[in-house]
């Protein structure tokens, strides 16, 4: 993320996710420059941690986002977070973008899945 004031990168090599409680225990938020997977069962906070991480890099760091959707569709999501009063729809596509890659059951039948194609799509989007 870039730096804007206090809210963007420090010299601890993490980037503040805007979850006072999370960047306190990590000693500044989620390494800088690296994948972060998130793992949990349903209902664990996992798409709102995400989509709250994303939006704090949107408000605060002027650095736009990729949500990659695998259970829900994106519209969804949107609906979801609009009864939070977060209002999503204005930041899409420009600043934060929704891939949806939901397996279809012809896929899920065909055999194993495989994150090359959904790898490929992300390198190839770019952000402004």
């Amino acid at each position: 993320m870039k730096t804007h004031g206090s809210s963007g990168l420090d010299a601890s090599g993490k980037v503040p996710t805007g979850i006072s409680g999370f960047d306190e225990i990590t000693g500044g938020g989620l390494p800088r420059g690296r994948t972060t997977l998130l793992l949990g069962g349903p209902g664990s906070g996992k798409t709102m941690f995400a989509v709250q991480v994303l939006v704090h890099g949107i408000r605060s760091c002027d650095e736009p986002g990729i949500f990659v959707a695998f259970d829900e569709t994106p519209e969804r999501i949107v609906a979801n977070f609009e009864g939070f009063g977060w209002n999503l729809g204005p930041m899409q596509p420009k600043s934060l973008f929704f891939l949806n890659i939901q397996p279809t059951a012809e896929l899920i039948q065909s055999g194993r899945f495989d994150l090359g194609g959904t790898l490929a799509a992300l390198g190839a989007r770019s952000m402004p």
